[in-house]
């Protein structure tokens, strides 16, 4: 990995925690690139999180099966974590996929390489993402009880527009817990 990738890394991983340096270069050190096409899924249903996924260009969702449709649980951005954040710290097998939704290039590295790291450098890898994905979830929770479907909408559009051409109808919908009809209706406003 060349040196501007690592110094992207670097960037990306501070973004969450700008005081964790040491997490940040032991990453961006650490890790693998990983280069994924639309549609790829990086964690299958059924299975445990093994890896540690910070999103270096691209967008991937976290997804659980249902019966009907698929519910998507979190949209993750360049710079976000992309791990199932149960899965990671339970270490239990969930229902729980994440996909890509555009090319995505993920630099990885396994939970059990920071679980087995007798120097105790790589823990705050793992410290700082099970934050970042805590934090994340409580404020999606928050958002999902406290505003409005157009609030959440309009909340996306102004945070990330780009969204609007790269991710389906069907996922952005999911994700704002409204149906398709719904969110056509928003867009057209």
């Amino acid at each position: 990995m060349d040196q501007g990738v690592r110094d992207r890394i670097i960037s990306q991983f501070l973004k969450h925690f700008p005081a964790n340096r040491e997490a940040a270069q032991a990453f961006a050190e650490t890790s693998q690139l990983q280069s994924c096409k639309k549609g790829d899924i990086v964690k299958r249903a059924g299975t445990r999180e093994e890896w540690i996924y910070l999103i270096v260009s691209g967008s991937a969702g976290i997804f659980i099966p249902g019966t009907d449709k698929t519910i998507c649980l979190d949209l993750c951005l360049e710079g976000d974590f992309l791990t199932e954040y149960e899965s990671l710290i339970t270490g239990e097998i969930t229902s729980c996929f994440t996909q890509c939704l555009e090319p995505c290039t993920l630099a990885k590295i396994p939970v059990s390489t920071i679980q087995c790291d007798q120097t105790g450098r790589l823990r705050g890898i793992l410290d700082s993402a099970s934050q970042a994905m805590f934090v994340d979830r409580q404020n999606r929770l928050i958002s999902l009880l406290t505003q409005t479907p157009m609030e959440r909408f309009s909340q996306l559009r102004r945070d990330h527009p780009e969204l609007m051409a790269k991710v389906s109808v069907t996922v952005l919908a999911s994700w704002l817990g409204i149906s398709r009809e719904h969110l056509s209706r928003l867009r057209a406003r």
